[in-house]
């Protein structure tokens, strides 16, 4: 018998009719002691025993076998099957009445909890890296209005984590109550799929909230296919990156019926000030925003919501969304005084009725920051109270052809 390498090299003989067929005779029987068993067991291998037979017999001057020992078959099965355990093990899941914290606490590192059709109430901390929330829009994160300090969903410095399908709902009062948190160094966070609604507070609220709080910034986040809707804010937005953020994509998600911004890229406020403090590199794309009104909201009772605000964050695209009926459709100011909104594109997104203007553009007073460094472009501006509005700290932003009527 020959041994378990996989590949065995035959040089062929030097000279003599007779010793090129005693080696061609010797690699032969080598080939049919090795591989006989599996031509009784597999077609494939008969094709592959035929041409390795045409090989030797047809060009001796290039002789190759392909050995597969029983031990080494044994050492593949048994991989398969340890792969398999490892894979079913990863997939756990939660029926209704059960806890989905308790699964998070016990699952391993890259584990999916595949969370069930039903009512929870409870809040949940992910607390190690690599885990998957998945559910099927009908799982329910409901806390019946209960006073909620913080968030419904919490992610704090971790990794490869995603939420994916929840319904949460009734989150009331508390400290900052919020449906989903990021925050810390976090890195490559997918939010997806979510319908978040009913979460209200007369003094800070969010929809969802990214945070970057640490000297390392918080990295690759995903905000994707979510419903953030008739919620009460306060003096807070639906959806917010703040602070030390690096690199954010918000994509294709309704937001809806507010009383407060829908989307909002904040700089300065001091919530990065271990790191870099403004929230960069982002694409605002595809999706579509209505409804955001701050009159009815007790901490202001007039208009000032915008449906897209970039406030102090740089180096953001905001392309292909359409806002309706809002206060300001899209915002580029600074609230903080020689703090600039900057390198903002804004291109090809549809603006319709909006109370105050289509596209505000710096601060409302001059005590305020201001934006610079921007391009505005190619917009479609429908009914509204104004096209283009120029207040404080407008420097070098090119506005190029909006249409509008």
């Amino acid at each position: 018998m020959t041994d378990s390498t996989a590949y065995e090299s035959f040089a062929p003989p030097a000279n003599g009719r007779e010793q090129a067929q005693e080696a061609r005779a010797t690699l032969a029987n080598a080939f049919v002691e090795t591989s006989l068993q599996e031509v009784r067991e597999s077609r494939q291998h008969q094709t592959q025993l035929n041409a390795a037979f045409a090989e030797v017999f047809n060009d001796p001057e290039s002789l190759f076998v392909r050995a597969s020992s029983p031990a080494e078959r044994s050492i593949k099965t048994a991989t398969r099957d340890q792969e398999r355990d490892i894979s079913e093990r990863k997939q756990i899941h939660v029926r209704a009445g059960e806890s989905i914290q308790r699964a998070i606490d016990t699952a391993p590192a890259g584990a999916t909890i595949n969370v069930a059709e039903g009512v929870y109430r409870e809040k949940l901390d992910i607390k190690k890296d690599g885990i998957t929330l998945r559910a099927n829009g009908k799982a329910v994160i409901d806390l019946a209005d209960k006073p909620v300090n913080g968030a419904v969903i919490n992610i704090s410095g971790r990794k490869n984590v995603t939420i994916d399908g929840f319904e949460i709902k009734n989150v009331n009062g508390g400290n900052v109550p919020t449906g989903i948190r990021v925050d810390g160094a976090s890195s490559n966070i997918k939010i997806i799929n979510n319908n978040i609604h009913e979460i209200k507070s007369s003094k800070n609220a969010h929809g969802i909230g990214v945070f970057g709080t640490s000297a390392q910034p918080l990295k690759d986040v995903l905000i994707k296919d979510n419903r953030v809707h008739n919620l009460k804010l306060g003096q807070s937005e639906s959806v917010v990156i703040n602070g030390n953020v690096d690199g954010f994509r918000i994509i294709g998600n309704t937001i809806r019926d507010n009383d407060n911004i829908g989307i909002d890229i904040i700089g300065g406020e001091g919530v990065g000030k271990k790191g870099i403090d403004r929230a960069r590199r982002g694409l605002i794309a595809g999706n579509v925003i209505s409804n955001i009104d701050s009159r009815p909201n007790p901490t202001y009772k007039r208009m000032s919501a915008a449906g897209i605000y970039v406030d102090g964050g740089s180096d953001v695209t905001i392309r292909d969304n359409v806002v309706k009926n809002s206060n300001y459709g899209i915002e580029l100011a600074s609230e903080r005084h020689k703090w600039n909104t900057s390198n903002i594109r804004v291109h090809d997104n549809r603006i319709e009725g909006s109370h105050l203007a289509a596209i505000s553009l710096g601060g409302g007073e001059a005590k305020n920051g201001g934006v610079i460094d921007s391009r505005i472009e190619n917009n479609t501006l429908i009914g509204n109270k104004r096209a283009i509005w120029k207040q404080h700290g407008v420097r070098n932003v090119h506005i190029g052809d909006n249409p509008t009527r």
